[in-house]
Order: C-alpha cells, then sequence, then structure tokens
C-alpha cells in the first residue's frame, strides 16, 4: 500500500435524489485517479445497492459496511481496518451488502445519534488516508445523511437534463439542514455534468440552465462525455480509467481530479 501524501484526510461524498447519474462510476474512477497520483484512498461504498463493490469486486464479501455499523450501534470493539479490502487499482474499499439495507432500517427507527455512526468510523480511519470517497444511494435518506454529517465535501454529479435541476436544489436544501444540525463545516464543492454530449442542443442549454440557476455553486468546466465503455468497465470489475486508461471518459475523469484538486 502507498504512504499518505497529505497531512489532512479529505472526506468528499458524492450525493444527489436521482439515480442513473454516473455517481457510482464517478467515485470508482476518481478513487483510480487519486490512487494513480500516489494518494492514500479509501472508496466507502454507501449503498444498499453495493454499485461500487460490483462494480470493482467478483463474488460476495465476508464482511461489509453493514458488519461495521452494526457494531457500532452494538457498541461492540471494531478493528479499523474491519471489511476493508484492497482493490487491484491501488486504492482500498469498504465494500456494501445487502444486509446494507437492513442497516438502514434500523437506523431509522434510532432516537439519538443516528445520523452519526459513519462519522463515527470515518474518525477511526481518517487518519490513514488521504481521502476518502463515499458513494451514497441515488436519495436523501438516513445513509445519506450519515454521509453527509461524516463529510469535509459533496460532490454533485448530473446530467444535463430538466427535471437535473429538482435533484440539485433537494440536496443544497439538505446541505443547509445538515450545517445548521449536524456539520457546520460541510462544504458544497461543486456539480460536474456527466453522460454529456456537446453536440445535443439541450445538453449545451441544460449545462448553461443549471451554471445559471444555481450560480452560488462551482459547475465544474470539466464534463464527463458518455461513452459504452463504463459499462463494459463494470463487466470486466474495472474502474474505467483502468478499462480505457486513453479513453475519453478515463481522461474527462482525470481532468475533473485536477480540478477538484486545484479548487480544494
Amino acid at each position: 500500500m502507498n504512504t499518505k501524501k497529505t497531512n489532512e484526510c479529505k472526506v468528499v461524498a458524492l450525493a444527489i435524489q436521482k439515480g442513473g447519474v454516473a455517481k457510482t462510476t464517478s467515485s470508482v474512477a476518481m478513487s483510480a485517479v487519486l490512487a494513480s497520483e500516489g494518494y492514500k484512498v479509501l472508496l466507502i461504498d454507501n449503498d444498499p445497492q453495493h454499485n461500487s463493490t460490483r462494480a470493482l469486486k467478483r463474488g460476495a464479501v465476508n464482511e461489509s459496511i453493514a458488519d461495521v455499523i452494526d457494531d457500532l450501534i452494538n457498541f461492540k470493539a471494531l478493528s479499523a481496518n474491519r471489511g476493508i479490502v484492497q482493490t487491484e487499482e491501488g486504492f482500498d474499499l469498504l465494500p456494501s451488502s445487502d444486509a446494507y439495507a437492513g442497516t438502514e432500517v434500523r437506523l431509522m427507527s434510532m432516537s439519538l445519534s443516528r445520523e452519526y455512526f459513519i462519522k463515527k468510523y470515518v474518525d477511526m480511519v481518517r487518519g490513514d488516508y488521504d481521502y476518502i470517497i463515499i458513494d451514497c444511494p441515488p436519495n436523501l435518506g438516513m445513509l445519506t445523511i450519515n454521509a453527509l454529517v461524516a463529510a469535509d465535501e459533496l460532490l454533485i454529479p448530473a446530467q444535463p437534463q430538466e427535471y437535473s435541476a429538482t435533484s440539485i436544489r433537494q440536496v443544497l436544501n439538505t446541505v443547509q439542514m445538515i450545517r445548521q444540525y449536524s456539520n457546520s463545516n460541510l462544504k458544497v464543492a461543486g456539480i460536474f455534468l456527466t453522460m454529456f454530449d456537446g453536440r445535443r442542443n439541450e445538453d449545451n442549454y441544460m449545462r448553461n440552465s443549471i451554471q445559471q440557476g444555481f450560480s452560488a455553486v462551482r459547475l465544474y468546466n470539466t464534463v464527463i462525455p458518455y461513452s459504452v465503455r463504463v459499462s463494459e468497465a463494470a463487466r470486466k470489475h474495472q474502474s474505467v480509467v483502468k478499462y480505457d486508461g486513453k479513453g475519453k471518459v478515463a481522461e474527462a475523469y482525470k481532468n475533473l481530479v485536477r480540478e477538484v484538486l486545484q479548487n480544494g
């Protein structure tokens, strides 16, 4: 494993109340790019659908984030490396599983401190990493709230489509709530567009519309283009950065990471 490059770990959550926006693709790709640059990275699959886990690992996992959070709920002693697996792409993964859906139900039934469990875990491990990336489910439920309470920054992936504005507004409203009650230091790092086709008038129109409608939030210059290479990479259990390293999507993610680091 590589050694840390930075003195402080940055925790970045990728979240929006919508599926199919390449959130998992982005989480995996950005983790791979950061690892290739020598940063020590942990990707947390915070989604009961466990798409990040399936994108990187063949077969079932022995331990997952469900086991980690359940131990914290039950006040059990927890090893900081429990469940973490090393990927072939140079970064660590805390996988998810079907059981995590039950964990979310359990969190929702609690009345005290239910939004702090991922933060408790992150605080245990952040000294070992330069970056912790949290891939959130496609909603603003208790697991996403946990991630935002634990995060230093939020990145919002969005498609250049009409209804994306509503989803962006919903997550920004949630950020305001989190800042008021649970994590006053949470920063919105910005919005980036995925599955973008510059040949389409609609995509360019929506890019301008999002930029104008959310002028207080950075809209990154880098856009992630649509490509069938993304689904091909997932079938090979690889990030698109490893699968098609010189392709347009991989290059876009490299540029996005550079832009995020420059503006961090």
